[in-house]
């Protein structure tokens, strides 16, 4: 800068410039079976004036809020490109993930005893889906237990139910048998008499 006399001077100030990031709600979160509907929405969407979302090479939403449905399983990413009212862009992706049902069966090698005789009991679970990834989780009154084949030691006497659930990216199937176990007390066994002239003594084992 020149004055009328002509002096010069200079000044030299600094601006940041920040970028709000945009926030995507249920962010990398979202799971379920297919055909899976996604919900997407931006939860600080008043601090942008524009959003895009890209799915591979396909703009899918221009709004802070849409829905989506995906049909075929396994892990999607979706792309948020925001901007401000200044022209301010702010990239991120939403991963999704999208599995699907399976049909499975149960077995156990022992159903009923005594509580002293049962234990171990071990499950035996079959599925030919040819899906990967799977989890496998089991529930019962007191109890739970993981793996495709677990065995248990039951810690009651009673009738259980046992319910199998396999998980496949967020995609649960359930089976469920009432009374599928049932454990008895264990009963007191009587022992031979042993006869004197004062008295008898009666053993009682409780195995």
């Amino acid at each position: 800068m020149t004055d009328l006399n002509g002096c010069k001077d200079s000044a030299e100030q600094t601006l940041n410039v920040i970028t709000p990031t945009a926030q995507i709600n249920a962010h990398n979160v979202k799971r379920g079976c297919r055909p899976f509907l996604g919900n997407f929405s931006v939860a600080n969407a008043i601090d942008f004036n524009s959003f895009v979302w890209v799915y591979g090479s396909d703009t899918i939403g221009n709004t802070s809020s849409f829905n989506h449905t995906f049909t075929t399983i396994g892990r999607h990413v979706v792309k948020l490109i925001a901007q401000t009212l200044l022209g301010c862009r702010y990239e991120t992706f939403d991963t999704i993930w999208v599995g699907d049902t399976v049909a499975f069966d149960f077995n156990a090698d022992k159903f009923i005893g005594c509580f002293s005789q049962i234990n171990p009991v071990t499950f035996t679970l079959t599925e030919n889906s040819g899906l990967s990834d799977l989890v496998f989780n089991w529930y019962w009154k007191n109890g739970t237990a993981s793996g495709k084949n677990p065995v248990v030691n039951f810690t009651d006497t009673g009738l259980y139910n046992i319910r199998a659930v396999i998980d496949h990216y967020g995609c649960e199937s359930n089976l469920e048998k009432i009374g599928f176990i049932n454990i008895y007390p264990a009963l007191a066994r009587v022992l031979t008499p042993t006869v004197s002239c004062n008295k008898d003594s009666v053993n009682f084992d409780a195995s």
